[in-house]
């Protein structure tokens, strides 16, 4: 894995879209999510690219976009059961079910 500073652009966006999320800036705070994503697409890296998932999830999950958010965390549960990461599966396995549970409400 080469270490051209996209790491640091995947942490960079996500610390970015954070507060964005927290503050209702949602079109801003999609936009980094998205970019922490892009940023480490082509790696092998699933807890990261599970934990950038999940904030994607968030954001369009405040943004009313259900469908799009149940896709984003369903890729996530998948990187996080990949990797064997127990805590991160269990945690975005609640956020889904709460989701998937209110769309068929």
């Amino acid at each position: 894995m080469p270490n051209d500073g996209v790491d640091v652009l995947n942490v960079v966006h996500m610390a970015r879209a954070v507060p964005l999320l927290w503050q209702s800036s949602l079109d801003e705070a999609e936009e980094h999510a998205r970019r922490a994503v892009a940023a480490i697409a082509d790696w092998d890296m699933p807890k990261a690219k599970g934990d950038s998932l999940v904030l994607l999830g968030d954001v369009l999950n405040a943004a009313g976009r259900t469908d799009e958010a149940i896709a984003a965390y369903a890729e996530a549960l998948a990187l996080y059961e990949q990797k064997e990461n127990l805590v991160g599966a269990g945690r975005v396995s609640e956020s889904l079910a709460l989701l998937q549970a209110e769309t068929t409400m």
